[in-house]
């Protein structure tokens, strides 16, 4: 999205500093599954800093062995600005983080997230409910990943507003994905929407994914959503302009994408990444080819878009993730690592925090 001129001062960090080292990632094809809830604090909210764990295997046909799952994060009622990390239960937070909150806003995300003994375990800085939904798992077969410079597949704002009620579709072509393929990885931002309301994404004809919004500011999440030979197809109950881009496919005939021990491969607080741009190692196993990524971007006074690239590819037209003046948003993304060098560039000076989560 559009941003306008930047400014300098930094907003307050909610992000752990502290990062691990990866792991040889895992087997790497992914069975997915029709949604299941595995967990729900039924209106207790998280005691800030206290793990609690999440049992995913026996839920929703998820194998009790299996090395990872695929898994929907759905916070709510958040008490303060704050962030999310998930970890192994035995060891404890490794100072990555997983999603970042705020109060009166949406905050949603999707992961991959290795389990230990059928399990992983969640920690919050402040105080919320949470959902978590498992949509697949990690099996050595299934569907593995093609990572893609990121795409634009739908600006409402080159045609019209999606109106409350309406219906629009994204077919394999705009997405870039070929015939046969069962997800894409997504990032989506809902611009300014006209009142409070309920978005829904997924295959067209199929079972969406239905996440709430609130009035006003611009609010980003990521997915990998699934699809089918008709496309994707999303749904507002109100008025509002939509971006969708895409950074992956998902097929059979795509690599493998294993869970690895997650680690922060970029902080750049407090000196923030520029308009101009700056160069990351990948963090990824050797002989990797495509990662995995949690994106936590923190807005200064001016809102401000991320580009993340192979740097062996020009720059993309499309961004990975927006965030609106003095506010932090989250993304999942999948990157092509052939080489091992990522590039990254703001459209206004922002501070960046990046975790693989993934790799193969």
């Amino acid at each position: 999205p559009v941003t306008t001129a930047p400014a300098t001062t930094a907003p307050a960090t909610t992000v752990p500093n502290v990062g691990s080292s990866p792991g040889g990632a895992s087997a790497g094809l992914w069975e997915f599954t029709a949604p299941a809830l595995a967990f729900d604090t039924s209106g207790t909210k998280f005691v800030p800093g206290r793990a609690v764990k999440v049992t995913i295997g026996g839920i929703g046909g998820v194998p009790a062995d299996a090395p990872g799952a695929m898994v929907r994060l759905m916070p709510r009622n958040a008490a303060a600005p704050g962030y999310l990390m998930l970890h192994d239960c035995a060891t404890g937070p490794d100072g990555t983080s997983v999603l970042n909150v705020q109060p009166g806003r949406l905050n949603v995300t999707m992961t991959l997230a290795a389990l230990h003994s059928g399990a992983f375990c969640l920690t919050s800085s402040v105080a919320m409910d949470l959902r978590v939904y498992v949509v697949g798992y990690e099996t050595d077969s299934g569907a593995g990943v093609q990572p893609m410079v990121t795409r634009r597949a739908l600006d409402t704002r080159l045609s019209s507003k999606m109106s409350a009620g309406e219906t629009r579709s994204m077919s394999p072509s705009k997405l870039g994905t070929p015939l046969g393929s069962k997800a894409v990885t997504a990032t989506v931002t809902l611009l300014a929407p006209e009142a409070d309301g309920a978005f829904a994404i997924g295959p067209c004809g199929g079972t969406p994914w239905i996440v709430n919004y609130t009035k006003g500011i611009s609010q980003v999440f990521s997915a990998i959503v699934r699809t089918n030979d008709a496309g994707v197809c999303i749904t507002s109950t109100q008025a509002v302009h939509v971006v969708v881009d895409i950074t992956a496919t998902w097929r059979t005939s795509a690599g493998a994408l294993g869970v690895v021990n997650a680690t922060r491969v970029l902080d750049s607080r407090p000196g923030g990444v520029m308009p101009s741009g700056t160069t990351i190692a990948a963090g990824t196993p050797a002989g990797a080819t495509s990662g995995q990524y949690t994106v936590t971007m923190l807005a200064m006074g001016t809102p401000s878009s991320l580009f993340l690239w192979n740097c062996a590819d020009g720059k993309p037209v499309a961004a990975v993730t927006h965030a609106p003046a003095w506010s932090r948003t989250t993304a999942t993304v999948t990157v092509d690592v052939h080489g091992g060098q990522l590039c990254l560039a703001t459209t206004a000076p922002a501070q960046v925090v990046i975790d693989l989560v993934a790799a193969g």
